[in-house]
């Protein structure tokens, strides 16, 4: 578990695990966190799940790293609230929004909005961003946009982050 001196380094924090496809499980008041892949809870549900004596049972005939891993899913799961990302059709928004910024690079802008409009967007927008060379533009961007997300879902405001 991630524990935090401060507001903005666990909000960033819980930010970047979203961003990898994680579900955070977070006690707001403590300033812990910890993030679990979603495919952890579907793979590992049946132990999860289980009576805490069913659970010792197992783990004791067990030196497997599994259990380590159930027993902390089964920690981070104890805290108190969770979130996930945010809907792909806001992430889809935030590459509109990346679009508009650079809409001065034409040729970015046109193999973008192609992309966004393609099978595969987000696949088809990365390769654009990283065409063109704007990654190192579009991951900060896009952890903006996380960070503000975490801290409208977690209702913080923007007040807490002065010092």
């Amino acid at each position: 578990m991630e524990k935090f001196d401060n507001i903005e380094d666990f909000v960033k924090g819980m930010a970047e695990e979203l961003l990898t496809g994680s579900r955070v499980y977070y006690d707001l008041n403590k300033l812990i966190y910890y993030a679990v892949f979603i495919d952890w809870i579907h793979e590992y549900g049946e132990y999860i799940d289980l009576e805490d004596d069913e659970f010792e049972k197992i783990a004791k005939d067990s030196h497997d790293d599994m259990i380590d891993l159930v027993r902390e899913i089964r920690d981070a799961i104890m805290l108190p609230d969770n979130i996930e990302a945010p809907f792909s059709s806001v992430t889809f928004r935030w590459r509109e929004d990346f679009v508009e910024v650079h809409r001065d690079n034409a040729r970015f802008v046109n193999r973008a909005v192609r992309a966004l409009s393609s099978k595969h967007p987000f696949r088809s927008f990365k390769m654009a961003v990283y065409d063109h060379d704007l990654k190192k533009e579009w991951f900060p961007f896009e952890l903006d946009r996380m960070k503000e997300y975490v801290r409208h879902e977690l209702g913080i405001k923007p007040s807490h982050f002065l010092n």
